[in-house]
């Protein structure tokens, strides 16, 4: 059992794939049971499936495009928007599988399709995997997570990260060996033969501003406290949005002061999962970029550079104190990073990427920036939310 790491960012498609697979390929000594492939929009998805049916046909891919670079044990990746990050694990008597499914409107019977397809390529249909990987458009996370609750059960370990691009355009991808299309699940089911622990956090904190949810639709936030979101979110941010109130995008001036509600507790201490605005539209309200309901508390999160630095280490920390994991055992990690959070501090990067160093012990890590990051949080409940980061830890 073996992971290991490569990435490019030539600026031939299909070299910069060829060039990182010989790399990890020479990395592992042999070829990879499961292989994730993360790529930027400047790298078409049809260059990439290409790449990956050449491979040879046990070799299970998982692939979707992310946002700008990529980062490993050895840096950050970015060149012109443009690279190519693969995470390879070599475990023969593990079992792992991927399947892939056209969402056409309909998450539930994407998500039955997808994973009856990854269940059987790893020969272990009817079971509930250690870990699912996920990785869909955005916009029907929470659907997606919900059709497989339905199938695994509300317990499953399910994490992952919608496809990205690199400039909220919609140029975004998502490929296995079989296919590779802009809207559409991908879900990888694992059965290693390690042991995978998993945490997933923001790196935000609440203020004393909140309120209650009286109207929402979907992803639209209509009112707060019966007021009108954009106003009571403008209010709370002391003038963040003013210029917007009438209409327009908020993305870039929000990213540090998120929503956030109650995903569960330990103790006293309160674990928050957390919604972007990203445009104010008709009637005042707030576009999001998760499903929000009327009844629910909502508090404004407040962030910093440091604390989106700091946290991806804080958070590996985490996943490997929930089993007493020791630097010496561990074998890799697969990180989420969203990429709002990213872009926020991106000439701090380095520094993220030397605080994973330092907690895994410079063993092989792959972080993808996500316009959407899934994962469990207390009581192992699967959600989805924005800029936050999850770390799952494997180890043996």
């Amino acid at each position: 059992m073996h992971i290991a790491t490569a990435w490019s960012t030539d600026e031939n498609p299909a070299l910069a794939f060829d060039g990182a697979y010989a790399r990890l390929h020479d990395k592992l000594g042999c070829a990879p049971s499961l292989l994730l492939v993360l790529f930027t929009e400047a790298y078409p998805a049809a260059v990439m499936l290409a790449a990956v049916r050449a491979l040879p046909p046990d070799i299970r891919v998982h692939g979707l495009s992310i946002c700008t670079g990529v980062m490993t044990e050895e840096g950050f990746h970015g060149q012109d928007g443009r690279a190519i990050g693969l995470w390879g694990l070599h475990d023969p008597d593990g079992s792992f599988g991927v399947g892939m499914a056209l969402l056409n409107g309909d998450p539930g019977q994407a998500v039955t399709q997808a994973l009856d397809q990854a269940l059987a390529e790893a020969g272990r249909p009817g079971e509930v995997p250690d870990l699912v990987w996920v990785s869909t458009s955005p916009g029907s996370e929470e659907a997606v997570l919900r059709g497989i609750k339905g199938v695994l059960g509300s317990t499953a370990q399910v994490f992952g990260g919608s496809a990205a691009d690199n400039g909220v355009a919609g140029r975004w991808s998502l490929l296995s060996r079989d296919a590779a299309a802009s809207a559409a699940i991908v879900i990888s089911v694992m059965f290693p033969t390690m042991t995978s622990s998993a945490s997933f956090q923001s790196g935000y904190s609440p203020t004393e501003r909140h309120g209650r949810i009286t109207a929402a639709s979907g992803r639209v936030l209509q009112r707060i406290d019966d007021r009108l979101a954009a106003d009571v979110y403008n209010e709370w941010t002391g003038g963040l949005i003013e210029s917007a109130l009438d209409g327009g995008n908020i993305l870039p001036v929000t990213s540090l002061s998120p929503l956030g509600r109650v995903a569960g507790k330990v103790g006293e201490m309160a674990f928050y999962m957390l919604s972007h605005p990203d445009a104010v539209v008709e009637g005042g309200a707030l576009s999001l970029f998760t499903e929000v309901e009327a009844g629910q508390e909502v508090v404004l999160m407040t962030g910093s550079p440091h604390s989106l630095v700091t946290r991806a280490a804080r958070v590996t920390e985490a996943a490997m104190a929930l089993d007493n994991i020791q630097r010496s055992r561990i074998s890799g990690a697969l990180v989420v990073y969203c990429a709002g959070c990213m872009l926020t501090v991106r000439n701090q990067m380095p520094a993220v990427v030397d605080g994973l160093n330092t907690s895994l012990g410079g063993k092989p890590f792959l972080g993808a920036f996500t316009f959407g990051e899934q994962g469990c949080v207390v009581g192992r409940e699967s959600v989805h939310g924005n800029l936050m980061i999850s770390s799952i830890v494997f180890s043996h």
